[in-house]
């Protein structure tokens, strides 16, 4: 359970960066998540030519879910494995000392709609914080959000637009979970 513990990205080979920056818009503002891992993987992008003057933004409230006392240790060790009142409701439930999903939910998803009509942003996140920005777009439950696997490097589109029928706005997804270098329909 790596949420708010500070460690090192693990990056992949160069081609597979390379695929990655392919995939993104070259005008875009960038949101970071302050921990090193997302820092790093940002840095790394911005050294292909399309974002070398992109200025990355760090946004506390895009950090990982903090699991609190359990944070850096492992799902199957007997005090998390044996947490009843944990594993009936994850969505709702605190690690002790740390935060619920949903109360990570709340703090991402204010500050994705804070971004929502500033155009094209990139945010370099975790995967809790991308399944907030999912749950924010499909009006999903922490629980139901919690159901999507999100890869290491994989690429997840949304768009927020005003549709005739919605005049207040709502969020799409486009896509989720992409891998580098694979061509999808969206």
């Amino acid at each position: 359970m790596i949420g708010s513990t500070n460690i090192d990205a693990q990056m992949p080979d160069h081609d597979v960066l390379k695929q990655l920056s392919r995939s993104l818009p070259s005008d875009a503002s960038w949101l970071v998540s302050p921990l090193d891992r997302c820092k790093q993987t940002a840095e790394a992008l911005r050294d292909f030519p399309a974002f070398a003057n992109a200025a990355l933004e760090m946004v506390p409230d895009l950090r990982e879910q903090d699991f609190g006392d359990w944070d850096g240790r492992a799902y199957d060790e007997p005090e998390i494995r044996n947490a009843e009142a944990f594993w009936q409701d994850p969505g709702h439930t605190a690690p002790p000392h740390g935060e619920s999903f949903f109360d990570m939910m709340q703090r991402v998803q204010a500050a994705i709609q804070q971004n929502r009509e500033e155009g094209n942003f990139i945010v370099v996140a975790h995967a809790g914080v991308i399944r907030a920005a999912v749950a924010l777009a499909l009006d999903l439950t922490p629980d139901q959000a919690l159901r999507l696997q999100i890869d290491p490097l994989s690429l997840t589109r949304t768009s927020w637009t005003n549709l005739p029928v919605d005049t207040d706005g709502s969020w799409l997804l486009q896509s989720l979970n992409e891998a580098p270098g694979k061509s999808y329909i969206t």
